[in-house]
Formats: C-alpha cells, structure tokens, sequence
C-alpha cells in the first residue's frame, strides 16, 4: 500500500478527493445492505467475529516491509474476510482497520480514498469473483474448501492485487517499474504465499472446529 504525507506533489486535491468520494459513496452502500441484515437479526456470535476480526487485522496491518519511502507491503486479510464476514461487513471491517492505520501512523486522509480503492474494495472484489468461480466448479467438500478457498484463491488475490496496484501506481507516475525494480514483482509472490499459508491454517482451524462461523456455511456439506 502506498502512503506518502505530501500527495498534493503528485496529483493536485481534485484527483485524490475525487476518489475519497467513490470511496464513501461505496461504504454508504455496504452500511446499507449491513443495516437491512442486523436489522431482521442480530447474532451476538457474528458481532464478536467482526470485533475480534477487525481489532487483529488492524494490529497485522501494521506490521509491514517497506520497500520504498511511500510505498509498503502488509498482508490484507480480504479472501479471509469475505469467507467470514460477506461482502458488504468485509468491506466496513478493512475500512475500520485502514482508518485505525492511517491515524496511527498521521496519514493524510487526502490519500485515503485512494487507498481504500486499491486496498481493500480490489482484493475484495478479487475474493469474491475467484471464490465464486470456484464454489460453482469444484464440489463442495471439505478438502476442496481448505485448499482451493483458503489456499490457492488467497494467494492468488493478494499476487493480482500487489500486481494490479503495482501497474496503477506506476501508471499515474509514483513509483517506476524498471529493469532495476525487480524486487516489486517478486514481492508480489512472497506476499501471495505468507498470506494463503496464514489463511489456509485459519481456514483449516475454523472449519474443523467452528464451522458455523462461516459467513455461507454451503460452501462444503461434508462436516
């Protein structure tokens, strides 16, 4: 994720308010479809895996390399997310933990549309799109679960996401991928593998031993 505390350098207020604002409009909407669902019935279960969720993501979130003066890599935690929370939760929860991080570390809120956009609503819609594709092709059994949604979907969403950004970034001139900026690529597949190892032990432990706590528990019918 990139951070840099001078923004206005790069782009002029327009540009990054601009993106503020799809970002609101955004969580407006997953605020809505939450409301609509705690509305008919809330399950105190469900609100303490959000809390607990949101209050480790924020501490994981800021443990990260810094590979140059603005630009860090963490691990997100959105396939994990969706699989626990759905959707439109998922996207409050890492909107909570973003805007934990950026006050922590006195990041102008000028850049935090952008980041939400990059970080967060891409993975996340990575997540959803591969984790659909592979519930309507694979069948729904344990085995298939942990290791194709815990494992392979995850590492292949934060590899497209750390790419994608990458490209974006580059594109709108804030960092350059040269020849010499190998080690962005690679980056990419060190964070693709620690975050599907982390997600696949979760997955595993949950699905084993809380089962209920999946967001859609006919992902698999064979525990």
């Amino acid at each position: 994720m990139f951070n840099f505390y001078t923004p206005n350098l790069f782009y002029p207020p327009s540009f990054w308010w601009s993106m503020n604002i799809g970002a609101l409009i955004t969580l407006l909407f997953f605020i809505y479809r939450c409301k609509r669902v705690f509305l008919k019935h809330v399950d105190p279960i469900r609100l303490n895996i959000v809390l607990t969720f949101t209050f480790t993501l924020s501490i994981i979130w800021l443990m990260k390399a810094q590979l140059l003066d603005y630009l860090y890599l963490h691990f997100i935690g959105a396939s994990l997310a969706y699989l626990l929370l759905g959707f439109p939760m998922a996207g409050l929860a890492l909107a909570t933990v973003l805007v934990f991080t950026n006050l922590t570390q006195q990041t102008p809120i000028d850049i935090w549309g952008a980041q939400y956009l990059l970080a967060v609503l891409l993975p996340l819609s990575l997540s959803w799109l591969l984790h659909y594709c592979v519930k309507a092709l694979l069948p729904k059994r344990v085995f298939a679960f942990i290791f194709v949604h815990g494992f392979f979907v995850t590492a292949t969403v934060m590899v497209l996401t750390v790419s994608i950004n990458l490209l974006v970034l580059n594109k709108i001139n804030i960092i350059t991928l040269d020849i010499g900026n190998q080690v962005f690529w690679v980056s990419a597949l060190l964070l693709g593998w620690g975050e599907a190892f982390l997600t696949g032990m979760m997955t595993a432990l949950i699905t084993v031993y809380r089962p209920q706590w999946w967001y859609r528990q006919t992902l698999f019918k064979d525990i």
